[in-house]
């Protein structure tokens, strides 16, 4: 009986990883039972010669699929083109997540970037700074509000004995214009391109910065203990700033803005 290499070589290759691996598990139990402290390299040792075993496996078990496959599809049309059909629809998904992933790290990439739109303005009787962040949206009821932010704001400012945040419709008239701004920009229509690209009910009701996820839902206090104040950004040290006495928080869509001033 002719003996075939490939599938000898593949069954060989299994049990020695099966046995080794039996041998690594028995020595780590005989040790953790006799109290005996491990010997680092000889576990190394253990563990690499077992990792290359079983990459030969999996080679000896791609061969052999391989070969099946092409015994099959060779000699039936039908699986032949099923095979076709499932490498496109393959090619197409790669494609589609690729694109998608790409999108994510372009907002990220934004939203890391999502720099101090001007360090000094002036308004009126104002000296002030503000800054801007980008949220998930559309916004929506598991979306933070302008009301919650100043507030979790103020109350971040009260544990550091600094002064509250006082607001007047001067400040935040100005606040609102700057957010109406910035959702005309071509930064706000990058994020207009995920709502239209993914299922909002899926993505776009998270964070897209805030940790680096789309798993967190944003609520006032995660943007500012978490985000404001590990950000690579100055805002900690705006948040911390004991000169500002007025504040005020505009959120429109995707983008917030944030206004600190001083009353001259």
């Amino acid at each position: 009986m002719e003996i075939k290499v490939i599938p000898l070589l593949h069954t060989l290759l299994f049990i020695l990883w099966y046995i080794s691996l039996m041998i690594l598990a028995g020595y780590i139990f005989f040790l953790n039972r006799q109290s005996i402290p491990l010997d680092t390299n000889l576990l190394i040792g253990f563990f690499s010669f077992n990792f290359l075993v079983l990459i030969g496996f999996i080679l000896m078990t791609t061969i052999r699929v391989f070969i099946k496959l092409q015994e099959i599809l060779f000699t039936n049309k039908l699986a032949l083109m099923f095979f076709i059909l499932l490498i496109i629809v393959g090619i197409f998904s790669a494609s589609l997540f690729l694109n998608l992933n790409n999108i994510k790290s372009l907002a990220q990439k934004q939203a890391k970037q999502g720099s101090v739109l001007s360090q000094i303005n002036t308004i009126k009787n104002y000296y002030l700074t503000f800054f801007f962040n980008i949220i998930g949206y559309p916004t929506d009821k598991k979306m933070t509000t302008e009301k919650e932010l100043i507030d979790e704001i103020n109350l971040y400012r009260v544990r550091l004995d600094l002064p509250l945040l006082s607001q007047d419709d001067a400040l935040c008239s100005f606040t609102e214009s700057q957010v109406n701004e910035l959702e005309t920009t071509t930064y706000s229509k990058h994020f207009e391109s995920i709502r239209v690209v993914n299922d909002k009910s899926i993505m776009m009701k998270k964070a897209v910065e805030l940790a680096q996820t789309f798993d967190a839902p944003v609520s006032a206090s995660q943007i500012v203990s978490f985000y404001w104040i590990y950000s690579h950004q100055p805002y900690q040290s705006i948040l911390e700033d004991p000169q500002w006495d007025s504040g005020c928080v505009k959120v429109s869509r995707a983008n917030i803005i944030t206004i600190f001033g001083k009353k001259n």
